[in-house]
């Protein structure tokens, strides 16, 4: 994982309007916030930076059944290479666990279409490509429904 900034995360309970919105990242600490893996995610100017090779950053506090994650990132360069993971049932012991226990919503502007921002990694491809360039904020959200 390299160099994404994340200034994020954000649950919408139901049906998501502008102010049913839950912040899970409050921009000012990671508490909350567990880490596993070599890489490191610190906190710059209100916002996540990722540095130094692979990591998982998980949410702690509570789980999520049906709400929507509303993630709003940016990359700085074109093939920093990241992804959020979703329906984590258990704390993972390494940084690959979420990759195999769950689904990676990816976040890479130059992979194919099975591995580009917004597949889910390996198991349903892209059918547009919307990332903006390195250096601009992108937004998504991740509708979480049902299994």
């Amino acid at each position: 994982m390299r160099n994404a900034l994340l200034c994020l995360l954000a649950l919408g309970l139901a049906a998501p309007a502008a102010d049913n919105w839950k912040p899970i990242f409050d921009g000012t600490s990671l508490t909350g916030w567990k880490h596993v893996g070599p890489g490191e995610f610190i906190l710059k100017d209100g916002q996540i930076e990722t540095k130094g090779g692979m990591g998982l950053l998980w949410y702690e506090p509570e789980k999520f059944g049906n709400t929507t994650i509303r993630v709003v990132f940016k990359t700085s360069g074109p093939r920093d290479n990241s992804g959020v993971i979703i329906r984590l049932a258990d704390q993972p012991p390494d940084p690959w666990y979420g990759v195999h226990n769950g689904y990676e919503v990816q976040i890479d502007a130059a992979g194919d279409d099975w591995h580009s921002t917004g597949a889910i990694y390996s198991l349903s491809k892209v059918t547009k490509r919307t990332q903006k360039p390195a250096g601009e904020w992108n937004s998504m959200e991740i509708e979480l429904k049902g299994r």
